[in-house]
């Protein structure tokens, strides 16, 4: 997911920072810099798959969960 995809959904930075609970500066940065990693889960998550990260991402973190069980 992009910072495009997050908007289109949530329609303001401002709603997108209280969905996770962090400050609207910290997501006016993802423009720039993009989604970060674990906040691309916690959207796939919280959206119920609406958003979706990336899947590069998801085979990284499924890797680590498995490689810890």
């Amino acid at each position: 997911m992009n910072y495009s995809d997050l908007i289109k959904h949530y329609k303001t930075q401002g709603a997108i920072a209280e969905a996770i609970g962090l400050k609207q500066p910290s997501v006016c940065e993802w423009q720039d810099s993009g989604v970060p990693e674990q906040r691309q889960l916690e959207f796939q998550k919280l959206t119920g798959g609406a958003l979706k990260a990336d899947p590069a991402i998801i085979k990284k973190y499924r890797g680590l969960l498995g490689a810890a069980a």
